[in-house]
């Protein structure tokens, strides 16, 4: 399976490529015309015909918490030319393919072997899944269960691959929609889009009158970092006003959410001053009724120097 990384741009075009749901229920299409074979498929993902590549891809959410979590991953569907073709029993191999994440996407890791079991209707025997459509059935879905996502490193991107093997029953492997990719967006409860304003200090001394002054308001991502973290997905940048880039190393929070809902707040630049830390008496926190955050920072030269006053305000889920 040769999947082009030049395509990976067309999953985006359409939302209804992206699905947020664990819980889907499987598609159940007419039965084609009186001619031809029997054409196994993922329902899921984008054939691009032109080309020749399928660029198979599909994003399922995942909460973090330490219990089991089932899901429903991919669709495998029989396009039928009649009915008797319908009301035979049909086998179907799909391949555990770890290869196919990482050929993919090398930023992907494939979930590893012990993190996952399969759902007995789709039975995970070595490396393969053991799929049966029954007379009369379209489709079938393969589904696993995580034990634990939190035992996992959750700084890494994990994801399954499946590729369809073989059929029986005088059925045919589809030519594109054979492979598909499974990403599993672990996200927190504080993981989503929020409206930023604030205010941002750069006191050289004197104090930049170009890049210090009101942020925002705009819109800012926090992605899921840990069990109780988020960090910004693009920079924070300086004031409104500001032509230049904020430093590379304060420039993205990692906010972390304590027992008390107080914040904890670092960058990619380490321990301060090279990275960011909280005001001292300034009650960095996290508001769960409002899902508002309010965060005072600082770095490099203490509050009086450099400082982030900001109150970020939930908006949607990312």
């Amino acid at each position: 399976m040769q999947i082009a990384t030049t395509f990976k741009s067309s999953l985006f075009i359409g939302a209804s490529l992206l699905v947020f749901s664990a819980c889907k229920k499987a598609a159940a299409p007419e039965p084609l015309a009186d001619a031809g074979i029997t054409v196994v498929k993922f329902i899921d993902g984008l054939a691009d015909t032109a080309s020749g590549y399928y660029s198979g891809f599909k994003l399922v959410n995942i909460d973090l918490v330490s219990t089991p979590q089932v899901f429903e991953l991919v669709d495998i569907r029989r396009d039928v030319p009649n009915n008797t073709e319908l009301n035979r029993s049909m086998n179907i191999v799909v391949k555990n393919d770890p290869g196919l994440v990482t050929e993919y996407d090398p930023t992907l890791t494939p979930l590893p072997d012990g993190a996952f079991t399969s759902d007995a209707t789709t039975p995970l025997i070595g490396t393969d899944y053991q799929v049966n459509m029954k007379p009369g059935q379209f489709a079938q879905t393969i589904k696993i269960s995580i034990t634990n996502i939190l035992a996992q490193d959750l700084s890494k991107k994990y994801a399954l691959g499946f590729t369809i093997s073989a059929v029986d029953a005088d059925g045919k492997i589809a030519g594109l929609e054979h492979s598909i990719v499974v990403q599993l967006g672990l996200k927190n409860r504080w993981d989503g889009v929020y409206r930023l304003t604030g205010y941002i200090l750069r006191n050289l001394p004197p104090i930049d009158p170009t890049n210090s002054g009101w942020v925002g308001p705009k819109e800012i991502s926090l992605a899921t970092t840990g069990a109780n973290s988020v960090r910004y997905t693009t920079s924070h940048g300086w004031a409104n006003q500001a032509t230049g880039g904020i430093a590379a190393s304060v420039s993205n929070p990692t906010y972390t959410v304590n027992a008390d809902n107080s914040l904890t707040i670092t960058s990619d630049g380490g321990a301060f001053p090279a990275g960011l830390k909280e005001i001292a008496g300034m009650n960095s926190r996290y508001d769960p009724a409002t899902k508002t955050f309010y965060a005072y920072c600082t770095w490099s030269g203490g509050p009086t120097s450099r400082a982030m006053n900001d109150t970020l305000v939930y908006v949607r889920p990312r």
